[in-house]
């Protein structure tokens, strides 16, 4: 195998992407109705804005949910026959593993351990390397099923599968979809006000809708 194969992360159900949308979308809503209140210096709010302080908690509140909502895609592993790597794109980081020295792997429900010596207790060894099953989404279950039968495969490297379903494809994580979903309602709710004082703003002031 000399092409290099990927494991990627994924994120976990399109309701979790919905709902950081929202969240998006209301912080737009109220950082659009701040702007409104200092352009057209609406008495008894401007005077006591603190504009450079509110538009870095602004931008800090836009960059914290766009990494959350790309989060997913900042890390990811490259492999072959040979060497294994850990990217982390966010961090400007890698760290890479020669599969010619691993005997020994083991596929729990958080990470795949790998480890230099065929006889393993995993509750005390520290493995030599690591790929977590999480990084703000879940490891693509064909991607890393591939690297486990490439493992299995070699002959020369012992490998133990301790869970039936990989973290968040168990029907409890599917439950989350029901949470998303009233917190995307409940923040929707909540955005009829400052969508209601924007269009206020903007007509009170010549604007037409």
């Amino acid at each position: 195998m000399n092409e290099k194969l990927r494991i990627t992360y994924t994120y976990p159900n399109i309701m979790r992407q919905i709902m950081y949308l929202v969240i998006i979308f209301y912080t737009l809503l109220h950082c659009g109705v701040m702007t409104e209140i200092l352009v057209f210096r609406i008495e008894g709010y401007y005077e006591n804005v603190r504009i450079l302080p509110t538009y870095l908690l602004y931008a800090l509140a836009f960059a914290v949910e766009i990494a959350l909502f790309f989060g997913y895609k900042f890390c990811y592993s490259t492999y072959d026959s040979k060497t294994l790597t850990y990217h982390n794109r966010l961090l400007h980081r890698e760290k890479t593993l020669d599969l010619t020295k691993v005997k020994f792997a083991i596929f729990d429900k958080f990470c795949v351990k790998f480890y230099d010596k065929t006889t393993v207790d995993s509750d005390h060894d520290i493995p030599i390397f690591r790929i977590p099953f999480y990084r703000l989404g879940f490891i693509d279950a064909v991607e890393i099923d591939r690297l486990y039968k490439m493992l299995c495969a070699r002959g020369d490297v012992g490998v133990a599968k301790t869970y039936k379903k990989l973290l968040g494809y168990s029907n409890p994580w599917k439950l989350l979809i029901l949470f998303y979903g009233i917190f995307i309602y409940a923040f929707l709710v909540n955005c009829v006000t400052p969508v209601t004082a924007f269009l206020v703003l903007w007509q009170s002031h010549g604007v037409p809708v």
